[in-house]
């Protein structure tokens, strides 16, 4: 299998885990996100998220674009 086919493999796991995330956990990354200081990278608070719930940086990647589309964080 090429890189490219486990990076799409990998992004399609991702998208079907975000699409199942819990709303009390897209409470929790809003809140991480609002509350990151202005000079902090979005990166970060990812990272820190990832670690409290074992979930992979695509998929907190994925979380936040989905917040990003709705227009619930910038």
């Amino acid at each position: 299998m090429s890189k490219q086919q486990i990076s799409i493999r990998e992004t399609t796991m991702a998208e079907k885990i975000a699409e199942k995330m819990p709303k009390e956990k897209i409470q929790e990354l809003k809140q991480m996100l609002k509350e990151k200081k202005p000079d902090e990278p979005v990166e970060k608070v990812l990272v820190n998220f990832c670690e409290r719930h074992a979930v992979t940086l695509g998929t907190c990647r994925q979380y936040y674009e989905r917040l990003v589309e709705k227009g619930e964080v910038k």
